[in-house]
């Protein structure tokens, strides 16, 4: 499949098929826009998206950049459908940043994660926020973890601190979507076979997992590698109970090569790719 972009020309391309398995039924558009692609989503709708930014950046610079496109950073299972209609195109396969944050935590006295998509607002203030901290802009000068008490202590007011507020709730809701995290290694390798009943996976990807599988399967791939924060991890970072989590954001792919993986540990200074998305309007 050939793209091609020319954002002075208001046209739009005749609608291409992506052929084979799941994406029979995605069809990628391009249109000369700031958000130039189309690709329709069974049981999701029409995706309006961007390409790739030309420049790697930090996630608050990959939030702000989508924002100019008219859209906001793409979440990791958009991605997911974005990457399978690209097929590698428009620098598809390297590493993007996304607007799903990690918060982690302990449940029921186990390391767990639990994948959020924030609002395009609070997605700005835990996006500086994350950046204060791990760039050592914050108030200690130096780097540390972005973490919130998930209630108030006994002798404070009650805060109404937007962005805490929002980690609460998100923390909370997000129960039904937690996945355990791991005591070894940081980094682990599932087959194809196996990662559609894989909690990180499906935790992280949602209904997009199939989506990044057919992507894998197109680049003869045999395994999907997610890198999470350990027990260990968290134990060493002074979360040891329920009362704290602590904040990532993730991301899709490590470096700037070809890759196959889901990073749930990303930090907020990292560099990457950014690509805007948003929901087309109902005809």
């Amino acid at each position: 499949m050939t793209i091609r972009k020319n954002q002075r020309k208001a046209k739009t391309a005749e609608a291409e098929e992506v052929k084979g398995g799941i994406s029979d039924v995605m069809t990628l558009k391009l249109r000369y826009t700031k958000m130039p692609f189309q690709v329709e989503v069974p049981n999701v709708g029409t995706l309006n998206y961007s390409a790739a930014s030309r420049g790697y950046v930090s996630h608050p610079e990959a939030v702000a950049w989508a924002e100019t496109q008219g859209g906001v950073l793409v979440s990791l299972g958009r991605q997911a459908y974005i990457r399978n209609a690209l097929q590698g195109q428009d620098n598809a396969h390297y590493s993007h940043h996304s607007s799903t944050i990690v918060l982690h935590g302990i449940d029921d006295s186990t390391g767990v994660m639990r994948p959020w998509e924030p609002d395009k607002e609070i997605l700005k203030l835990v996006s500086a926020a994350g950046y204060a901290a791990h760039t050592g802009n914050g108030t200690n000068r130096r780097y540390h973890e972005l973490t919130f008490r998930l209630q108030d202590k006994p002798d404070e007011e009650p805060t109404t601190d937007p962005l805490t507020l929002a980690i609460r709730k998100a923390w909370t809701e997000g129960k039904a979507r937690q996945a355990n995290l791991s005591d070894g290694k940081n980094w682990e390798t599932i087959s194809l076979a196996d990662v559609k009943d894989y909690d990180k996976a499906k935790a992280l990807l949602q209904e997009g997992l199939p989506y990044f599988v057919k992507d894998l399967e197109s680049m003869r791939r045999t395994s999907l590698d997610i890198g999470s924060l350990t027990n260990t991890d968290l134990q060493n970072k002074g979360i040891i109970d329920d009362s704290i989590v602590l904040v990532r954001p993730a991301g899709l792919g490590v470096g700037d090569f070809f890759n196959n993986d889901v990073d749930a540990s990303v930090r907020f200074n990292n560099v990457r790719l950014a690509r805007a998305v948003a929901v087309a309007p109902k005809k």
